[in-house]
């Protein structure tokens, strides 16, 4: 029996794997770049969103006590100004330092976002170097078997 021989040659074929495996990846790779922008956009709006309700309850307990303290029917004690001005002072301090805290955080955050960003670009810097020796060793080694050495 004779075996069937392929239309093309070899090397056509292995390319056209080659090509389609990038064409794929790449593919691929976009798909997962899109969803975490989306992700984030969620998030965000959740955070939003929680903020705004926990405003409100903040602002409806506040009504709440005001009313209350309007009416005459607060079942709160009464508060000696000393301890009043403490509580005020001490809320202050508190919100101040959240303030803070948040601003480091964020500064934190964008910092890691950036040396992720520049690890990245080394971590391509090193793929393509690997490449770039791989092919230099693949050519050595095409072009030893394609012109060997003559014999003396």
């Amino acid at each position: 029996m004779s075996e069937k021989k392929p239309t093309r040659n070899d090397n056509s074929i292995s390319e056209e794997i080659v090509d389609n495996m990038k064409e794929n990846l790449s593919r691929s790779i976009d798909e997962i770049a899109k969803a975490p922008a989306s992700e984030v956009q969620e998030l965000s709006e959740l955070q939003k969103e929680a903020a705004e309700i926990s405003n409100n309850i903040v602002i409806a307990v506040a009504a709440e006590n005001h009313k209350e303290h309007a009416t005459g029917v607060s079942a709160d004690a009464t508060v000696p100004k000393k301890a009043s001005e403490q509580v005020v002072t001490s809320s202050e301090e508190i919100t101040e330092n959240f303030k803070s805290f948040t601003g480091l955080y964020s500064r934190l955050a964008m910092d890691a976002v950036e040396l992720t960003r520049q690890n990245s670009r080394l971590y391509g810097a090193a793929i393509d170097a690997f490449n770039s020796h791989n092919l230099n060793l693949l050519n050595t080694w095409i072009s030893y078997w394609k012109y060997p050495l003559q014999q003396q």
